[in-house]
């Protein structure tokens, strides 16, 4: 018997199993609360520099692909 979840509900499943870690580490090991934002302010500016660096390396793709054609 095979069972398949949907991507969208795995989606899910993962967010919040990640929120309950993040929540246990807060409770559990006594991690203030600042230092998980801070953590999060900086995953986020991570990853949206790392897509942006994607984003220019598609356009510059893009363009020299423009140029190249006749």
């Amino acid at each position: 018997m095979k069972f398949r979840i949907r991507n969208r509900t795995r989606l899910w499943i993962n967010l919040i199993v990640s929120g309950a870690f993040i929540a246990l580490a807060v409770y559990g090991w006594e991690l203030p609360v600042e230092t998980v934002i801070v953590f999060l302010v900086i995953c986020l500016v991570s990853l949206a520099a790392i897509m942006g660096l994607g984003v220019l390396a598609g356009w510059v793709l893009r363009r020299l692909r423009q140029d190249s054609d006749p």
